[in-house]
């Protein structure tokens, strides 16, 4: 699952993926979440958590609320239910799930530590006293670098700490190569050691040890200023997994990067750029950071940014935001070849150089663009998805659909999880599971409620299967989203709608339930 961010460093705001809000309204759900995230091990007892928000009820009715507030917390969380976890007699967030922020970025104003809490009870005012004093006191230790406006990022590589040269190689391994992907992806400074001028940096390291059934690995996230921990995470991999346990580490502590990245204490807002805008399918989003990485050429791997534009471009004509599809197609193109010349073995590169073929109709070229990333990185998801969108494009639907599920399973389709939803909704639309289908079109819809394709899809597929009223009630999701929309539009030969039309599924257009 990827990480969820509890930000205690203010007002109590727990977030997912691409900044899905996730907090829950009450008070009390909101400060149960403030006390088990600051508990050891993010857990605490029931009993104790209980006494800190009703400790003016009796046991019976105080644990009826304490299970109303969880459920509450469980409602909020939806698809990520699963980071609230339960044992004999205590309650908590999964460590490896949830990311916990105590203190505002190096530079930044000062916040006071949960502070929208104002609960009613003697119990819970002590308790929340005596954090806002612990946090204050760790602030007031924090160093706050000087900033250099200069450059973008640094990403420090330390060499794990390991007794055992086996476990010790195994981290060194993970850590290098996931800086490696990042860095495919997001402009980033790649060094051994903290550079001298203060720069924005984050510092990863790991402790490693051998254990009976495998390898522990520990990695650490630390900001080299404060040495303030930001974020841990444990992998275990075990002898009789090893590659697979290697591989997941790797693509897990890739996204990591990426997400840490992003939020480098002191880093110049002109110098972020954002890696989940990049796979979004908002207009604003993706226009925020085409600009960012114009701002960031000269600074950094000019393939990686000419094609993640291309990319981004290639998402404006599938979602109709741009005024003018034929000058953003030229540009995805001349972006695209530009970057294959810049770095002809580059996975990513290659790619989104397949994704853009494929718009062209040059089938056989954009699956020998895909194949070529695969090889140059089995693991990339970026790669199995354009390698799934040509085998469609070239009718090996069983095969799309198999590359379409193994590219969803990969670590970075957390990113944008639409994109990669969506993609598993056109195989399984050609593969006649329409049920299947239409449950990913569903969580495209969720995790991006401005994806149109999914909307599309919905009206079709429910409409095809006589559900009328969500096929209309997607109808006028997507009018709103497009204001020109119609049924006699969908039904031009220009809207973009092919698998649809291929697949006998447009007859919601002759419906006239709009």
């Amino acid at each position: 699952m990827p990480p969820l961010t509890l930000d205690l460093a203010g007002p109590v705001t727990l977030t997912g993926p691409e900044a899905q809000i996730l907090t829950p309204r009450g008070m009390k759900a909101r400060g149960g979440l403030a006390i088990m995230g600051t508990s050891r091990h993010m857990r605490v007892a029931r009993t104790r958590l209980q006494d800190l928000l009703w400790s003016d009820r009796g046991a019976e009715q105080g644990a009826d609320s304490l299970r109303q507030m969880l459920r509450e917390v469980r409602q909020a969380l939806g698809p990520f239910r699963d980071a609230l976890l339960s044992g004999p007699g205590w309650i908590g967030l999964s460590e490896d799930d949830v990311v916990v922020i105590l203190l505002p970025p190096p530079g930044s104003p000062p916040t006071e530590f949960a502070a929208d809490l104002d609960i009613n009870d003697p119990e819970f005012d002590d308790w929340l006293r005596d954090m806002r004093a612990t946090v204050a006191s760790m602030s007031e230790q924090v160093i706050q670098p000087a900033v250099e406006e200069a450059g973008l990022a640094d990403l420090i590589i330390l060499t794990p700490e390991s007794t055992d040269t086996q476990a010790g190689v195994a981290a060194a391994m993970i850590l290098q190569e996931a800086a490696a992907r990042a860095a495919d992806l997001l402009p980033l400074n790649v060094l051994d050691r903290l550079a001298p001028g203060n720069r924005p940096a984050i510092e990863l390291g790991a402790i490693a040890m051998r254990e009976n059934d495998g390898t522990a690995i520990m990695v650490v996230f630390k900001d080299p200023y404060s040495r303030r921990m930001i974020w841990t995470r444990r992998f275990m991999l075990k002898a009789n997994e090893f590659s697979a346990g290697v591989n997941e580490a790797i693509g897990q502590l890739t996204l990591a990067v990426l997400r840490m990245a992003e939020a480098v204490p002191g880093l110049s807002p002109a110098k972020r750029l954002p890696v989940s805008d990049v796979f979004s399918f908002s207009g604003p989003r993706l226009l925020s950071a085409d600009r960012a990485m114009v701002q960031l050429e000269g600074l950094a791997n000019a393939s990686v940014l000419l094609a993640m534009r291309a990319y981004l471009r290639n998402t404006l004509l599938l979602e109709r935001l741009t005024p003018d599809p034929k000058t953003t197609l030229l540009e995805a193109e001349e972006m695209s070849a530009r970057a294959i010349e810049a770095s002809p073995s580059s996975s990513p590169v290659l790619a989104v150089a397949s994704l853009i073929a494929a718009r062209q109709r040059k089938g056989g070229y954009a699956y020998e663009l895909a194949q070529q990333a695969v090889n140059a990185d089995s693991e990339n998801a970026l790669a199995r998805l354009a390698l799934s969108q040509s085998l469609t494009d070239l009718g090996q639907h069983q095969y799309a659909e198999q590359e379409a599920k193994r590219a969803h399973q990969g670590a970075l389709s957390a990113l944008g999880p639409a994109t990669w939803l969506m993609r598993r909704c056109v195989t399984a639309v050609y593969a006649g599971n329409l049920a299947e289908a239409i449950n990913h079109a569903t969580a495209a819809r969720g995790f991006s409620p401005e994806n149109r394709p999914a909307l599309r899809f919905l009206a079709a597929m429910h409409f095809k299967q006589g559900n009328e009223a969500e096929a209309r009630e997607a109808l006028l999701s997507l009018q709103k989203l497009e204001p020109d929309f119609s049924l006699d539009l969908m039904g031009q030969d220009d809207y973009p709608v092919m698998t649809l039309r291929a697949c006998d599924l447009m007859g919601v257009t002759k419906s006239g339930i709009l």
